[in-house]
């Protein structure tokens, strides 16, 4: 264990011992030893963030006067704020508040140095303060400040946008009244939002990081046909295609049309795209080369499916992506591929694995995951196929055995009596006239003739048995008696057979339903892992083996404890994706200067920054 003298001299250990320590807890721990005081005055006062509560006020709120309180009493006086490195205000400050204006005045005295500054100022009077922030930014040195603010003021007069490295653009159509014509609205509204932002990205060559950001609005897009706005989507590719630095692509949200595929320039590194989009946009990444494309993540809803039938009428006809099957795909260079498993087309994992073959292991893992559960699919198909030829057979077996007078089985003899039969109509090993009765079209009258034949024959040997020691026309022997009597052991024998028949039926119905029920329940968990590490080791798959194992596991049904019943799998990790423009009323900017060197200037939704080595506001 590490001494105090030692702790002391190392205060980078201390630091990062702090990291797991609460705020009150490291407060009492510099109490105690005064030789601790500046590592834990480092730790309590490197980032100044409000708590969660505090983070989202209006003007005039308690919360806002709270904040400004503990600003001006008790900032200027700590020991500790010399060692503020970072300050993130987020929501708390509003342009005309007194907070704001504090926090500049702190800054401008040189009584608040902090590396990194975030904040997010709104309303119509916020320029006059970024001016502010601005001329600040320009007193220091690109090479450790940062800062990051958030703003409803116009950023192309406030930043060079050709030196911009970083941009976030968001698009937030106006609401409008019900009585607004939506196809009028929807038409002008996503043309200009097109020329608007490609007019914007012309100003930005220098782009290394691209963010689009719509949330989850299609309100405004949704009546609106691909070819109604082809032509302005073009002039938006063709920006795209000029960007030679562009390494990180994300398209978060509703992208003008769900079938519209943003072809990312060739350099990009990383694609990430969120949002709602269509089969067809499906295919077109398909077949899109991606050259030199790295990591691809993908949170998709399905535009074609009937969840948005009404909002998108023009996909009706459209496949569900989940009906697609992913054949191949053109993109050979990925190393990180990340989808929501829950909307994907089929064989997706098996067709990026098929052609990128230094992808992440995670994915060749989903991929062997998809290939058992299709091959377990087929599996239960097949079963489910034959599934009525067996029962008939089954039932045949239990009728013969209850005429010899064999009591029923129990449930576990039934399971593996039936499995076997299944393994043996699944090879087409049963008899011939077992098959013939499955034939599709198959007379009932000729199946009853063969039994109703075999009847009569059985009813007459045994009435003509009875009559022989007696003569004809003795104890009132005659044809008619004869034939009544034969027509009466018929009778006898049908309704006995029928009997057997319902008995036998009922017997093996329940068993036949709990028989499925556990296939569908092993399904998913543990056959699923079987087969899994089968593959992992390299075995080749049959049929055959699969329903092998899978009807062992069905009559062993028992062992499995219920977790393992409901297994589902592989528990492999996603990561999540996260971030108009400025066109008045539907675009806003933000701001950030970024480190080293960088400055960004960013407005309520669109973030801005750039590498420059001086500072490029105007």
């Amino acid at each position: 264990m590490a001494s105090l003298k030692t702790l002391t001299t190392t205060p980078e250990i201390l630091d990062h011992i702090f990291q797991y320590l609460p705020k009150p807890d490291i407060l009492r721990t510099a109490l105690t030893c005064k030789t601790l005081l500046p590592t834990s005055l480092n730790s309590l006062w490197k980032t100044l963030k409000p708590s969660r509560d505090n983070r989202y006020p209006r003007p005039d709120l308690k919360a806002e006067r709270i904040f400004y309180d503990i600003m001006t009493k008790y900032w200027p006086r700590s020991p500790g704020i010399q060692y503020t490195k970072k300050i993130d205000i987020g929501h708390c400050l509003n342009w005309n508040s007194p907070a704001a204006h504090t926090l500049l005045e702190l800054l401008e005295d040189g009584k608040l140095r902090p590396s990194i500054i975030e904040l997010e100022l709104y309303g119509s009077g916020a320029e006059k303060l970024l001016q502010r922030f601005k001329k600040y930014s320009e007193s220091r040195s690109l090479v450790d400040f940062s800062i990051r603010l958030h703003a409803t003021a116009p950023f192309a007069k406030l930043v060079d946008l050709h030196k911009v490295t970083y941009l976030e653009l968001c698009y937030n159509p106006p609401s409008f009244g019900p009585g607004f014509e939506f196809q009028l609205r929807s038409k002008s509204l996503v043309n200009t939002a097109i020329v608007g932002c490609a007019e914007i990205l012309r100003q930005t060559p220098n782009l290394t990081d691209f963010k689009w950001e719509n949330g989850n609005a299609t309100m405004g897009d949704d009546v609106i046909e691909l070819n109604t706005i082809f032509d302005k989507l073009k002039i938006l590719q063709d920006v795209f295609e000029s960007f030679k630095r562009l390494r990180v692509l994300t398209i978060s949200g509703y992208f003008f049309h769900p079938s519209f595929f943003l072809v990312p320039p060739r350099n990009v590194k990383k694609l990430v795209v969120t949002g709602t989009l269509s089969s067809t946009w499906w295919r077109k990444l398909a077949a899109c080369p991606l050259v030199g494309l790295e990591t691809l993540e993908l949170y998709i809803c399905d535009a074609s499916g009937s969840l948005y039938a009404d909002i998108f009428p023009f996909l009706a006809d459209e496949l569900p992506t989940e009906s697609l099957r992913l054949e191949d795909v053109a993109v050979v260079s990925l190393k990180n591929f990340v989808c929501d498993r829950n909307r994907k087309p089929l064989d997706m994992y098996q067709s990026f694995v098929r052609r990128n073959p230094m992808i992440d292991l995670c994915t060749k893992r989903w991929a062997l995951n998809e290939k058992a559960v299709k091959i377990l699919q087929e599996g239960l198909e097949l079963v489910l196929r034959e599934l009525r030829k067996c029962k008939i057979a089954a039932i045949n077996t239990y009728i013969k055995r209850f005429k010899e007078g064999h009591p029923p089985p129990d449930e576990k003899e039934f399971m593996a009596d039936f499995s076997k039969l299944v393994i043996t109509n699944i090879a087409g090993n049963l008899p011939e006239q077992l098959s013939r009765l499955e034939i599709r079209g198959m007379n009932i009258g000729d199946r009853c003739r063969e039994q109703l034949q075999e009847y009569l024959e059985e009813s007459i040997n045994e009435t003509a048995g009875a009559y022989a020691q007696f003569e004809e026309g003795k104890l009132g022997i005659t044809e008619k008696k004869f034939m009544e009597d034969c027509i009466k052991k018929l009778a006898d024998r049908v309704k006995e057979s029928e009997d057997y028949v319902f008995k036998a039926e009922r017997f093996v119905a329940i068993p036949i339903e709990r028989f499925i029920k556990r296939m569908r329940l092993l399904q998913h968990g543990i056959i699923r892992n079987m087969l899994l590490k089968k593959m992992e080791a390299g075995d080749e798959l049959r049929m055959g083996t699969v329903l092998d194992i899978w009807l062992q596991a069905v009559n062993d049904f028992e062992k499995y404890d219920e977790p393992e019943i409901y297994a589902t799998g592989y528990n492999i990790s996603m990561s999540e994706s996260k971030d108009v423009f400025m066109s008045d009323p539907l675009f806003c900017l933000v701001n950030r200067f970024f480190t080293p060197p960088s400055l960004v200037i960013f407005s309520n939704s669109v973030i801005v920054s750039s590498q420059a080595q001086s500072p490029f506001l105007k």
